[in-house]
């Protein structure tokens, strides 16, 4: 059914897996117009996107997932997609959402720490901020 978003956000994902970027790209434009909406299967987009080396994709497909429920992981592949743009100041508020939300909103104590890690990272690293740093430990 042309006219089903879910069928079409499945095809994008196939696609983007196959690494079929172009026909991955059209298929979710095609599930976006028919309003799909499904954060789990965005997010996985995002994820297969980011694969391929098509951070601006990712980042676009990880919003969309955001905006139809919000869960920390997402905010790390947010964050994930934004560094690897160099949008380092994005990309660090990006990880404190899904650090706060890891640790306070829905427990994920792995995930908690790998923000942490990345944080201190960036915040030592591109971002020349090391005294901030020392509160990620």
């Amino acid at each position: 059914n042309n006219r089903e978003p879910a069928v079409w956000a499945h095809l994008a994902l196939l696609c983007a897996k196959q690494q079929r970027i172009d026909e991955a790209e059209q298929a979710l434009e095609q599930a976006l117009r028919h309003e799909f909406r499904g954060a789990p299967v965005l997010a996985k987009l995002s994820e297969a996107f980011f694969a391929c080396g098509r951070w601006q994709l990712a980042e676009q497909a990880v919003r969309r997932a955001l905006v139809a429920g919000e869960k920390a992981a997402y905010h790390k592949l947010l964050a994930d997609s934004l560094l690897e743009q160099n949008s380092y100041d994005d990309a660090l508020s990006a990880l404190k959402k899904a650090l706060e939300m890891a640790e306070a909103v829905d427990p994920q104590p792995e995930l908690a720490a790998t923000c942490k890690l990345a944080i201190r990272g960036l915040l030592q690293g591109q971002l020349g901020r090391p005294e901030e740093a020392a509160a990620y430990q």
